[in-house]
């Protein structure tokens, strides 16, 4: 009986897009199908400069994350974005229009992770309803030691544009498109998994992200964090160009 009243539930929201849900530091005040296509500059805006999310809900919540993107030549790659000290994302653009991540730094860990080929964190085009996926190789080096390897493995992601909800977040009210994004990283050592739901303003990028992240070492959870993030304010436009896909 329960099932079959989500169900039905679920079928309402969509049709008619009433009130779908209440989140920590936004509303969804409908959801109707997903009905266009999402480019991979809607996801993830190429202009420099800085992007402040509050933590609403989950581990350091009330914190604000500051990103940055700026432009760079290491890695092969035109772009990095920063969260503090917790990671660098290399990011640029493949022969397809996709944007790729063939680096990712996590301080922390004084890891420097390779994806072969790189991994497309946004696919050129995003058709509604559709999941695209892809698996690659990956090597684990020493921050420190260039040359040493630390683990290796294969990452599958998988992206799903799910439907476009309308919210109500500190920026107003928004259409938004919903996102869900799995990322596995299945290495010799230890297996890591990320879970993401993005809800993403053309123009803005992602207004508001929930996250999940497991890292398991012989099936045993040894770190787990889970968050929701809601952007506070809209990010302001460098002027600057964006360098051409290489």
């Amino acid at each position: 009986m329960l099932k079959q009243t989500a169900a039905l539930c679920t079928a309402i929201l969509l049709v008619l897009g009433c009130k779908a849900e209440k989140g920590p530091g936004y509303d969804v005040l409908s959801v109707t199908p997903a009905a266009a296509m999402i480019a991979a500059a809607d996801m993830y805006p190429l202009d420099a400069g800085h992007r402040a999310l509050l933590v609403t809900l989950g581990d350091d919540a009330g914190t604000t994350v500051i990103r940055r993107l700026a432009t760079t030549d290491l890695y092969d790659a035109s772009w990095v974005s920063d969260e503090g000290e917790l990671r660098s994302e290399f990011w640029r653009l493949d022969e397809q229009g996709n944007l790729v991540m063939p680096a990712v730094i996590a301080h922390g860990d004084r890891a420097v992770t390779f994806f072969n080929p790189p991994l497309v964190i946004a696919y050129r085009q995003m058709p509604p309803g559709e999941t695209l996926t892809q698996t690659v190789k990956m090597r684990v080096m020493d921050a420190r030691k260039p040359d040493k390897l630390k683990d290796y493995g294969t990452a599958e992601r998988s992206i799903e544009y799910v439907d476009d909800p309308l919210l109500r977040t500190p920026l107003g009210e928004l259409a938004t498109r919903r996102v869900r994004i799995t990322f596995t990283a299945d290495l010799k050592l230890a297996v890591a998994e990320t879970t993401a739901t993005l809800f993403v303003a053309p123009g803005i990028g992602a207004v508001v992200e929930q996250r999940d992240d497991v890292v398991r070492v012989l099936q045993v959870p040894v770190r787990h964090s889970e968050q929701t993030l809601v952007l506070t304010e809209i990010p302001p436009r460098s002027g600057q160009p964006s360098p051409p896909a290489r």
